[in-house]
């Protein structure tokens, strides 16, 4: 028997983390791809024209969920703008605030903001790529489509920007604000409130920066549909104007998200969970809604209403809410054992939004399983958005687990060819360091039980869920109109 002495290495200390942003991302990504597949299966259009008084209450609480969230969009852009804050914010301190010297603390800040940009500009290179070939010309192709509706689709996403886009911009917009404000050591206060101004700013720009597009021949709304009418280089000019108030998810009002979600982001990462900035967060949203009603009612526009303002206020006060029922009152830790199956979705979340595609075979094999061959997919009811309300349903119960059995055997590999997996190798540098399964399941609360706190009386939390219901209400109110 070998004298060699058996050392067995100490088990990592487990991940602090705000298990409520972990959760609320897996959720939207569950409900993400759910909204997909709703329109691509689904009329809702022709149910809406129906009339409210005719559509079944399960519809319209289904259309209230859906158009009080916007689509997830905002509560997606805004959780990765906190998770992007409290990461970037961590490594600064650690980095550059403990630096032992002026010429450490120069590279250390250099190579954060160097990272953040290389992050941004990878999330708005994969958006092109990801939308125009992966969930544009294959799924088109999958989808039995024409050349001309495949081109047409390639040419459509050049023009506009997808929420990874948006995410992409606002990581770049806010970082360097970030970094020259802390560069010039200015006070968390004069920070907060520069980016609070510079978002602010984003909103009161938005009907500026549409009505230049509209003075400019063919560069609002769609430019696609008007190639011919213009040179190469014009073309060429647009690609990269268009997605500044074009598109679903234009630069112009969306980047004042990631704004609002990096102030949030920096009193986290600080562990201020205080009840100040909770009620700061829900008057927030307050003034979005208001806005949003503002923007319905006076200027007749319901887009950013709809896409982005009352959204917005909705998923600032779930996030409240969320947050201290769940992490304020020291439940994290044990809500995260529990909520294994939707933080799978949210670890992947890039990886998924890339592979929606996918969804296109789910589609074609179900209907074979079906229809068989007697009906050619394109004329079958699943394509023509002809399924009932309740074949949607079966579709997305079934789909849903197939995607946490797929992730769940992913995991087996550690999410090996993963793009969260190819983000981090190439930013850490080191294979070993990239370990996702880990940061999945061995993760603690970043308020541990004994330090839970109660700062919400039964009274206000009745008018904080009223609060909630008075969006609601509102978001539907607005939708239907």
């Amino acid at each position: 028997m070998s004298d060699d002495k058996i050392v067995e290495s100490e088990p990592k200390p487990h991940l602090k983390r705000i298990i409520t942003l972990d959760f609320i991302r897996g959720c939207a990504m569950i409900g993400v791809l759910g909204f997909h597949l709703l329109n691509v299966v689904y009329d809702t259009n022709a149910r809406i024209d129906l009339g409210i008084e005719n559509l079944p209450i399960a519809f319209i609480i289904l259309v209230a969920i859906l158009g009080f969230l916007g689509s997830l969009y905002p509560a997606f852009v805004l959780i990765s703008a906190i998770g992007n804050t409290i990461s970037m914010d961590k490594k600064w301190k650690k980095y550059v605030v403990k630096a032992e010297t002026p010429e450490k603390r120069k590279i250390a800040s250099s190579k954060i903001l160097k990272t953040q940009i290389f992050r941004g500009l990878f999330l708005i290179i994969a958006d092109k790529i990801i939308e125009i070939f992966l969930n544009g010309v294959l799924t088109y192709t999958l989808a039995s489509e024409t050349g001309e509706r495949i081109i047409g689709k390639m040419l459509s996403e050049l023009y506009h920007g997808q929420i990874l886009s948006l995410i992409g911009w606002g990581i770049l917009f806010t970082s360097i604000v970030y970094f020259i404000c802390n560069n010039k050591n200015k006070s968390k206060k004069f920070t907060n409130t520069t980016l609070i101004i510079i978002g602010i700013a984003f909103i009161v720009l938005t009907p500026i920066i549409l009505m230049i597009f509209e003075s400019v021949p063919g560069l609002a709304g769609k430019p696609n549909n008007t190639l011919e009418d213009r040179t190469f280089w014009v073309n060429f000019l647009y690609v990269f104007l268009s997605p500044i108030a074009n598109g679903w998810y234009p630069i112009f009002p969306g980047v004042s998200i990631f704004f609002l979600g990096m102030v949030i982001g920096i009193e986290f990462s600080e562990g201020n969970f205080s009840k100040k900035i909770f009620n700061q967060i829900i008057y927030t949203s307050l003034i979005y809604f208001a806005a949003g009603l503002f923007w319905f009612i006076l200027l007749e526009d319901d887009k950013y209403t709809n896409d982005m303002l009352i959204p917005t206020a909705g998923s600032l006060l779930g996030l409240v809410i969320l947050i201290y029922f769940i992490e304020i009152r020291g439940k994290g830790t044990a809500f995260a054992r529990k909520t294994v199956f939707f933080r799978r979705f949210g670890n992947l979340s890039l990886t998924i939004w890339a592979l929606q595609w996918t969804m296109m075979i789910f589609l074609r094999i179900v209907h074979l399983i079906f229809y068989g061959t007697s009906i050619s997919f394109i004329e079958g009811p699943i394509f023509n958005r002809e399924l009932s309300g309740n074949a949607t349903w079966g579709l997305f119960f079934v789909m849903i687990p197939l995607w946490f059995l797929i992730l769940w055997s992913w995991e087996h590999i550690n999410y090996k060819g993963s793009l969260e997996w190819l983000f981090a190798k190439v930013i850490s540098k080191e294979s070993s360091k990239v370990d996702l399964k880990f940061a999945l399941h061995n993760v603690d609360s970043v308020i541990s039980k004994d330090k839970a706190q109660i700062f919400y009386n039964p009274w206000e939390i009745l008018g904080i869920f009223f609060l909630l219901l008075i969006y609601m209400i509102g978001s539907l109110a607005v939708l239907l109109l």
